[in-house]
């Protein structure tokens, strides 16, 4: 599944072996508020991104978007951190690597291995 946004419009490709069921239907609802919220806090401070309506849109989904959180880190998209940390209640992020993203989305990643999170 792709998600794209031309000027005006969202573009959903489903290939063609794909189910549209709950789980699609739910994993599209993520992508599309994560794309949206990107869009939004792109010029924006890290504390601010957290006050941002449509991550409190995203953090209302629950758990269950915390496998999609971990593939957006896989993506180098490191923004999720501190929502991975409330949604789980654990931050497996090592002292010494704490503010390089990119040491900390490894350490998520590798956090999402032991719980098979990872698909």
């Amino acid at each position: 599944m792709d998600i794209l946004k031309d000027k005006e419009n969202w573009i959903i490709k489903i290939s063609a072996g794909e189910n549209i069921d709950d789980t699609l239907l739910f994993e599209i609802k993520f992508k599309l508020l994560a794309a949206q919220w990107y869009e939004e806090i792109k010029y924006f401070s890290f504390a601010r991104q957290r006050e941002n309506e449509t991550y409190f849109h995203l953090l209302a989904m629950g758990k269950s978007i915390v496998p999609f959180m971990i593939q957006e880190l896989v993506r180098g998209k490191n923004v999720w951190f501190a929502a991975l940390q409330k949604l789980t209640q654990d931050n497996p992020v090592k002292k010494e690597h704490i503010g390089k993203p990119d040491l900390m989305a490894n350490d998520w990643i590798e956090w999402a291995k032991t719980k098979n999170l990872l698909w």
